[in-house]
């Protein structure tokens, strides 16, 4: 059993980890999304001012004019449009947050059981120089193998969140993907709207 708790521990410690990274990767993702669009709302005003005519234009400017109007107002309204991003409430976010908790107090959990555990050996260990030292042995055998128990069916518990937090990433992943995707369609749009320039 104690071996069991060492291998249990071992690979749960292993799951915090891949899921703490992947959590800063998403966060990074999104602001970078949030960042392309605040780009795209400036180059939206930046384009719409110069689209302004002045009073007295040549004919080339007319053109290039009213495709720099049709721009502006493409990034203006895509860039201000919302986009499907990670559910940090209800959707992936919220199951990998709640398996980075789930997981981190089972290795709260699993410090405190070994200082309990080794602090009670040590009594033990100093108690069996006196006579009633078996009894008290027994009785401490007896709390570990429960404790241990306890603490390996904990991390069923905690591996069962994992679990739901890694069967939610295809949507954290399409997220992100259509976030991207929907920038991706505002450049190429852009993109048009200026070529005939």
């Amino acid at each position: 059993m104690q071996e069991s708790f060492v291998s249990e521990q071992e690979q749960l410690r292993l799951v915090q980890l891949g899921l703490n990274r992947l959590y800063k990767i998403f966060e990074r993702v999104c602001g970078r999304c949030e960042a392309e669009r605040a780009d795209i709302r400036e180059l939206g005003a930046a384009l719409s001012a110069l689209g302004a005519a002045p009073a007295a234009e040549p004919p080339a400017w007319l053109a290039v004019r009213g495709a720099l109007k049709t721009a502006a107002h493409l990034a203006t309204t895509m860039g201000e449009t919302s986009i499907e991003e990670m559910d940090y409430e209800y959707g992936a976010g919220a199951k990998i947050l709640l398996a980075l908790d789930a997981l981190g107090a089972y290795r709260e959990l699993c410090a405190r059981l070994s200082r309990g555990l080794h602090g009670e050996r040590a009594a033990a260990a100093a108690a069996q120089a006196h006579s009633a030292a078996a009894a008290a042995a027994a009785a401490l055998r007896k709390r570990h193998r429960f404790a241990l128990h306890c603490c390996l069916e904990e991390s069923g518990v905690v591996r069962a969140y994992a679990l739901a937090a890694l069967q939610s990433l295809h949507s954290a992943l399409r997220a992100h993907g259509a976030a991207h995707a929907h920038c991706a369609a505002v450049w190429t749009d852009l993109h048009s709207a200026l070529a005939h320039t």
